[in-house]
């Protein structure tokens, strides 16, 4: 529900597939990447305990590789449940 919310607001129709999945901090992170009139966001998407987690980056083309290595994979490792 979350990210098709959040689709509607970047005004996507169409569910994107998923580009892959991360295991981090006991959670199971679904990845996405969509191309939204030329701008790049990657989505990460993860549900705990009743809690939803989303992280997303926006990035030029040019800076994406390095913006998700260094700043998106990073955050998605970081976030966990509280204790």
């Amino acid at each position: 529900e979350l990210f098709d919310l959040l689709l509607e607001q970047l005004g996507v129709s169409d569910a994107p597939e998923s580009s892959g999945e991360r295991e981090a901090n006991g959670l199971t992170w679904q990845l996405y990447s969509l191309d939204i009139e030329g701008v790049n966001r990657d989505v990460a998407l993860a549900e705990g305990e009743g809690v939803a987690f989303i992280v997303v980056l926006r990035s030029d083309a040019e800076e994406r590789e390095m913006l998700y290595e260094a700043v998106f994979l990073p955050a998605v490792d970081a976030l966990a449940l509280a204790d």
